[in-house]
């Protein structure tokens, strides 16, 4: 068993938070949690695993990383910078 990667970014306000794990050459996201950046609001929801496997720790940051954005951009579109007119 590898030892785990843990790997956190800012992204629109949010801090995402991943840890990786990986066993035989396969690596799964086996925590990701998204949090608002103040600090004063709990988690969008309880850390959890997201499915699939990569070949390589960073396959499987970059992932995760994509599941998050993808969750933070349908959270609030105004978040984007692009106010329709």
């Amino acid at each position: 068993m590898h030892t785990p990667v843990d790997h956190q970014e800012q992204y629109k306000g949010f801090r995402v938070s991943l840890r990786c794990s990986g066993q035989r050459g396969r690596w799964e996201v086996s925590a990701v949690q998204i949090a608002h950046d103040s600090g004063r609001e709990p988690p969008l929801f309880p850390r959890r695993r997201l499915p699939g496997r990569s070949d390589s720790a960073l396959g499987a940051i970059e992932r995760g990383m994509a599941w998050a954005r993808a969750v933070i951009d349908k959270l609030d579109p105004a978040l984007d910078g692009t106010m329709p007119v």
